[in-house]
């Protein structure tokens, strides 16, 4: 059986076209992949997100999903976001950092520049799904969730393959280990744990964490943000969850 099965769909210029690394921001990183469909009366688009632990990763690695949808008719894109300790951070404010709060803006900019791409090539986008893979399917629901109400075209339903919805399940917090650091302790050791921490709440918001700043609720609330499931509510688009029983990291 071939290892990637499933994730290799053929291409070629009878199913449509794909117009490479268009610009949605100012970012090195702020590029998409846009598959056009043959049939170009769709009006729904298909967004791609890419996984890698929210650090490595690229658009193309998802792109077997967008071909597979185009080839089905639907407007489909893959994104390349700015990358947690790899890239630096082109958006307005003084923090050069990306973080989970950066990347879920990002996503929005680039939706937004999929709608004016598309209405130069005639179409125009009503309707969309949002998925992907792993840190990608976290991302994916993190939008969905938060910005169904704002985003530029609205959001039917959301895909996630493996992608962790609760920040407490995947990083689980070692209350004793908090305790010490909120301690003021000056040993080298939780010294050591306390920028840890600090420069992990940093991933998530983009803000910078002082020492002050640091508590028991604010730890909890930080990683609440950035944690999907927290934002569940009767008004959330339609979830499809793909998880494996077995997993050992993404709890099902």
């Amino acid at each position: 059986m071939e290892k990637k099965a499933g994730r290799k769909v053929e291409w070629d210029s009878r199913n449509g076209n794909i117009i490479r690394n268009l610009k949605y921001g100012k970012g090195s990183r702020n590029t998409y992949d846009l598959f056009l469909p043959a049939n170009k009366e769709c009006d729904a688009l298909m967004l791609f997100v890419h996984g890698g632990s929210w650090m490595s990763g690229n658009k193309e690695d998802i792109e077997w999903a967008a071909r597979r949808y185009a080839k089905e008719g639907y407007v489909s894109a893959t994104i390349n976001y700015s990358r947690a300790g790899k890239d630096t951070l082109n958006l307005d404010g003084e923090n050069t950092v990306p973080s989970i709060e950066s990347m879920v803006a990002e996503i929005d900019m680039a939706i937004n520049s999929i709608v004016q791409d598309c209405s130069q090539h005639g179409i125009t986008l009503t309707q969309m799904a949002i998925g992907g893979y792993s840190a990608g399917g976290h991302l994916a629901m993190l939008y969905a969730n938060r910005y169904a109400e704002k985003s530029a075209i609205p959001i039917r339903f959301q895909i996630s393959w493996v992608g962790p919805a609760d920040l407490d399940l995947l990083f689980p917090m070692d209350t004793v280990l908090v305790d010490k650091i909120l301690s003021g302790e000056q040993s080298e050791d939780i010294q050591k744990q306390r920028q840890e921490l600090k420069h992990f709440l940093q991933s998530i918001t983009g803000e910078i964490i002082t020492d002050d700043a640091l508590s028991v609720e604010a730890i909890k609330n930080i990683r609440q943000t950035g944690s999907p499931l927290h934002y569940v509510s009767k008004t959330t688009p339609p979830a499809i969850l793909a998880y494996g029983g077995k997993d050992g990291l993404v709890l099902s």
